[in-house]
């Protein structure tokens, strides 16, 4: 017996009558995927939430207990004892984890829709230019929706359409009609109305080609439009990300610098350095983290594969946690370092001395070479990937207007593309060649273009070579449908370069920040150990500059890191960033002692 047997013989009858509580889990499931009966499937949310009840048992006791204030059994509170000592909302979290699991499990199928239905929307513009060629060759538009089960490029929509093709095979209905039906209960605004519209042409004996071209030109006009609101709100998002990482480290910098000068008349600084750590070295950071995550959920992100983008970074990454591991957090807690690494660590104290001023800048130092030597791989290989694919989409855009006027001679769309190959495109003329080699050898187009995308990162120039090799199978490559793709292709590369041009002036807004972030914290510094000077005390300048000097490359670098994914739509676009703005603070931290800003602000 499987698990969704056992669950629904056991708490069938449960999951019955919470399943007609919440008739929008049939629907939520269906779009989700789940091929599961909602009946069934609340009976195992209910039977993990009974397991879940288990972990709460002992957190529930021990609210009981301090509650009430009765005492239970010695050796259950020996057990209660060490759970004490967990954090208050830990506590609440565990009690209620019965709940949380429940609730979770009835939100599931909808989270997981919204992310399908959002992979869905990005390829509808792409799928909707697809079926343009396809009812433009004589095709109905159910037949180019077939074809696109399995594909490799629109994952998300061959999924739904194989859902639809079951049901058009089980049922009595025309498969038109329940394409229609699932359009509704998919509630996609474009998809809706591309469908609806077809069908009302359809019957109305309409041209449907023109229909599915003009709602085609709307659905990339929206699209356009999409990346113009999210330009503006990712620079929203920067503006709110400089604010609170740099004017709030800036805060906490100035903060505690006044809280030691002034800990010989409080009797302790208002906040110790424990804390600054956690908020310096973990809290700031994490910041950055979330503000990449809130910029990857507003970005327009295509299904390509980016992984293999990190490698390099994932390869050296143990050389940035040996340093932070045995030489930076050991120097900075003044802690034993190994002897073998002490020849590097009296080099780099020298050059603190000698060119910053201050031996205090040592473990910055230190993390700044670390961070750019680790990164330095992988910016580099993000650069040439991204190069790689600039050389392509420019070498295909200018092909696709080059193939559209050479057919329009009357030469076979198979001759044009041999003829074609022999011209410069850039890159794009090694896939040119191996095109042209398949079609010597009497290879399918298919076949060839499968080959291809294998070796293909880019996901707009598998989605247009895709187009290319359908226009030839089904239509015979007429000059009408490839001009039709032709100009959605141009389409598409100019939404990207749309996208480019609105972000490209956010990157600068980082730099201007990371220079504030460690000017500020320096110059007040030093400013207060001058003024402390007048009054006959001073600071202890070393032991200073190493606490507050040493987690702001760490900050920056993350900024950088933000900036990029921003930027860029990667996380791995922004290395580059985030070694040039690590490369500013270890500039700023060698000519500090060159700079006295602080005599400047006395008069001095």
């Amino acid at each position: 017996m499987d698990l969704k047997s056992f669950c629904y013989d056991h708490f069938g009858f449960i999951g019955d009558r919470i399943a007609s509580i919440f008739p929008w889990l049939d629907k939520w499931t269906e779009i989700s995927g789940f091929k599961i009966h909602p009946s069934v499937y609340v009976s195992i949310i209910f039977f993990a939430s009974i397991l879940s009840f288990f972990a709460s048992i002992p957190f529930i006791l021990l609210i009981f207990v301090v509650v009430s204030g009765i005492d239970l059994p010695q050796y259950i509170m020996r057990l209660l004892y060490p759970l004490s000592f967990f954090p208050l909302p830990l506590i609440v979290f565990f009690t209620f984890l019965p709940l949380i699991v429940f609730i979770f499990g009835l939100i599931l199928p909808i989270i997981t829709s919204k992310n399908k239905v959002y992979d869905f929307e990005l390829e509808l513009p792409y799928v909707s230019a697809y079926l343009t060629v396809i009812v433009s060759s004589g095709l109905p538009l159910y037949n180019g929706l077939k074809r696109l089960i399995g594909s490799k490029i629109f994952r998300r929509t061959g999924m739904y359409v194989n859902r639809i093709e079951i049901s058009s095979m089980v049922g009595s209905d025309t498969p038109i009609f329940i394409v229609e039906d699932f359009a509704g209960k998919l509630n996609v605004k474009g998809f809706k109305e591309l469908i609806s519209g077809y069908v009302s042409t359809l019957r109305s004996g309409g041209d449907v080609a023109n229909h599915v071209y003009r709602r085609t030109e709307i659905l990339f006009q929206e699209m356009l439009s999409r990346v113009k609101a999210v330009a503006e709100k990712l620079g929203i998002l920067m503006e709110a990300l400089i604010t609170v990482v740099c004017l709030g480290g800036i805060g906490l910098y100035l903060f505690f610098i006044a809280s030691i000068s002034m800990s010989d008349v409080m009797g302790m600084p208002a906040i110790s350095g424990e804390m600054f750590f956690i908020f310096s070295f973990i809290l700031l950071p994490l910041i950055n983290v979330i503000f990449i995550y809130f910029a990857d959920s507003s970005q327009i992100s295509y299904p390509e594969k980016i992984l293999k983008r990190y490698i390099p970074f994932i390869v050296f990454l143990p050389i940035l946690l040996l340093s932070l591991s045995l030489l930076i957090l050991p120097y900075v807690f003044d802690m034993p370092i190994i002897e073998p690494l002490l020849p590097i660590v009296k080099f780099i104290e020298w050059f603190a001395e000698s060119k910053a001023g201050n031996i205090g800048f040592t473990p910055s130092i230190m993390l700044c070479l670390s961070l750019i030597l680790v990164s330095i791989p992988g910016a580099i290989y993000d650069l040439y990937l991204s190069r790689v694919e600039a050389s392509y989409k420019s070498g295909l855009s200018c092909f696709l207007r080059d193939l559209v006027e050479t057919r329009k001679s009357g030469l076979p769309p198979e001759k044009c593309l041999i003829m074609l190959s022999y011209r410069r495109y850039g890159r794009f003329n090694r896939i040119l060649d191996k095109v042209r080699r398949g079609i010597v050898w009497g290879l399918p187009l298919r076949r060839v273009f499968d080959e291809i995308c294998t070796s293909l990162d880019d996901w707009l120039v598998s989605v247009n070579l895709f187009l290319l090799v359908d226009t030839i199978e089904i239509g015979g490559g007429s000059v009408e449908t490839l001009e039709s793709m032709a100009k959605f292709s141009e389409t598409s590369l100019l939404i990207e370069s749309e996208k480019r041009s609105l972000l490209k002036p956010l990157m600068l807004v980082p730099y201007f920040g990371a220079i504030l972030l460690i000017f500020v914290g320096f110059t007040f510094l030093s400013f207060l150990n001058g003024m402390m000077a007048i009054a006959g005390t001073s600071l202890p300048m070393v032991s200073m500059i190493k606490i507050l000097m040493t987690p702001i490359p760490l900050q920056t670098y993350t900024l950088g890191l933000a900036a990029g994914k921003m930027g860029s739509g990667r996380v791995s676009g922004g290395f580059i960033h985030a070694i040039l703005l690590t490369l500013v603070d270890l500039l700023v931290i060698i000519f500090s002692s060159s700079i006295n800003l602080s005599g400047i602000l006395m008069g001095g």
